[in-house]
């Protein structure tokens, strides 16, 4: 048995079926996927996802524009298949831009 999926039974003991998301290391991720399913968790989504180790905090309203037009212009990119960013815009600024 992994280490992986020791840790998956204890989540599952802790948290029965409320899990909402869960964080791996990639080497993990398909005895994850696998314990999860046995223990009959459906995932709407399973996928190795690249997540910053560091954010940079955008606070000004021109520059949180900015970023995110550029991420909608990449997203929208027929050669792009996937956009990952380290910004951290604060949710009342994001909420006045949407």
């Amino acid at each position: 048995m992994s280490q992986y999926y020791r840790d998956i039974d204890q989540l599952y003991e802790i948290y029965g079926y409320f899990l909402d998301k869960v964080l791996t290391d990639p080497n993990g991720f398909l005895d994850v996927k696998e314990a999860l399913e046995s223990k009959g968790f459906k995932p709407d989504l399973a996928e190795v996802q690249m997540r910053p180790k560091t954010t940079i905090k955008i606070d000004e309203e021109k520059s949180a524009q900015q970023v995110l037009k550029l991420v909608e212009l990449l997203e929208e990119h027929d050669d792009v298949s996937d956009v990952f960013a380290n910004f951290d815009i604060p949710d009342h600024l994001l909420e006045a831009l949407m």
